[in-house]
C-alpha cells in the first residue's frame, strides 16, 4: 500500500481557496454525529446500503442532531468530493448538559 503524502493527511483549512466546491457548507439538524469515524462510516453503510432507519442507528455510537443544537466545527478533514467531506464538530443542546464531540459529514448546499 503506497504511503499517503504529508499534505493528503493535514487538516483541511477555512481559505476559500481550499473550500471552494464547498463554499456553502452545513452541517443540519437531522444529520447524524456519531462518536468517531469508524462508527459514522458504519452508521452511513447501514443507513444508505441497507437502508436502515436513522433511530436505530444508535448501537453505533450515533444519534441525530436535534433541531435545537448549537454546532460547533472543531476540524475539517481533505475530501476527494466536491459536495461532501468530513469535520469534526461538537453538538451542544438543552436537553444535554453537556456538549458531545463527534463526526458527520459537511455537505454542501
Amino acid at each position: 500500500m503506497p504511503a499517503v503524502p504529508q499534505a493528503a493527511r493535514e487538516l483541511a483549512s477555512d481559505d476559500p481557496v481550499s473550500t471552494s466546491s464547498i463554499d456553502h457548507s452545513s452541517v443540519l439538524s437531522g444529520q447524524i454525529v456519531c462518536a468517531d469515524q469508524d462508527s459514522l462510516l458504519a452508521a452511513f453503510v447501514a443507513g444508505v446500503a441497507l437502508g436502515t432507519d436513522s433511530s436505530r442507528l444508535v448501537r453505533y455510537g450515533c444519534q441525530t442532531i436535534p433541531t435545537d443544537a448549537q454546532v460547533e466545527v472543531l476540524q475539517r478533514f481533505p475530501s476527494s468530493f466536491p459536495f461532501v467531506r468530513l469535520v469534526k464538530v461538537n453538538v451542544t443542546f438543552a436537553a444535554q448538559p453537556n456538549s458531545r464531540v463527534g463526526y458527520t459529514f459537511e455537505i454542501s448546499r
